[in-house]
């Protein structure tokens, strides 16, 4: 029996412009995960970041980040506990420190709730640094907060916070935009007297934007990130990888330097003899003028 191949519909106009508008998504992603390998960033320095939010253009993306929350909350179960609309962090000083979401958050309706409902997402606890990261869900947008487990301070930032290595100050980066971000900037913030000061931000000039992604702290000093640049249409991109030093007078950024490729062998050009005359030659032994040696001076290759 013949089985005929289901017709393929040829790619129309409109699925052209679609896909042109997906390419660059899966271009970005080549592009990050290469910069990535070419950079000498650690394996240790790249789990810095929380983890990536799977939930991000889902159908059901609320229901999603509850059950992300849920596995977040099961790495730390004495420390965080979600009963309902409130979530509960323990501070230090043993009391507990609740969140409750807005009323009609935790349905499947939470973004009819108004622009005003929070939804309190439960991301990370950071013992470096004894601080809580939680996700602020809007209706409009979003945000991060950072408690302080020793005293219980909270700041709220735009862009994911990612914690020095030392624990003294975490970044931020956010794009204008996203999340309901009112510019592109990048901050650093220290950790000080049980609470969060903002210490360095710069904000790229309107006349020329760009928007700061994916900071990764190299040394507790030293901040590694990159700057995108989008065309007008938002379909194409270029990426610079740029470099935060923290010095006695401040931040100072700049380009980061790119690392030198590894030297390899011409494999045209066949390896050169060994010097027959080098003191360091496998077949010389020692210098011809050497007293020690059991040939005769004129006679390098003497056996």
């Amino acid at each position: 029996m013949n089985v005929s191949r289901p017709h393929r519909p040829t790619r129309s106009a409109s699925t052209s412009k679609s896909a042109a508008r997906v390419a660059p998504r899966w271009i970005r992603r080549i592009l990050t995960a290469a910069a990535l390998l070419a950079s000498p960033i650690s394996v240790a320095a790249a789990a810095q970041r929380l983890a990536p939010d799977p939930c991000a253009g889902q159908p059901d993306a609320f229901a999603c980040r509850q059950r992300r929350e849920s596995r977040a909350i099961d790495a730390w179960p004495d420390r965080v506990r979600r009963t309902g609309r409130d979530l509960s962090v323990r501070l230090d000083s043993g009391r507990g420190l609740t969140l409750t979401d807005a009323a009609g958050t935790r349905s499947a309706a939470a973004d009819s709730a108004g622009a005003k409902a929070v939804d309190f997402v439960f991301r990370d606890y950071v013992p470096r640094a004894n601080v809580y990261v939680v996700e602020l869900a809007y209706a409009d947008g979003g945000g991060f907060l950072i408690v302080d487990a020793a005293s219980g301070a909270r700041a709220v930032v735009d862009g994911e916070p990612v914690v020095s290595p030392d624990g003294q100050r975490f970044v931020e980066a956010s794009q204008a935009g996203e999340r309901k971000a009112a510019a592109s900037e990048i901050s650093v913030w220290r950790f000080e007297g049980g609470g969060a000061v903002r210490e360095w931000t710069f904000a790229p000039p309107r006349d020329a934007p760009w928007d700061p992604a994916d900071p990764i702290w190299i040394t507790p000093s030293s901040i590694r990130f990159t700057r995108r640049v989008s065309d007008r249409a938002g379909f194409s991109f270029s990426e610079t990888a740029m470099l935060l030093r923290r010095a006695a007078d401040g931040w100072h950024m700049q380009p980061a330097p790119r690392p030198s490729p590894p030297s390899q062998p011409n494999p045209s050009s066949p390896p050169s003899p060994a010097n027959p005359s080098s003191p360091s030659s496998p077949s010389s032994p020692s210098s011809p003028s050497s007293p020690s040696s059991p040939s005769s001076p004129s006679s390098p290759r003497a056996r």
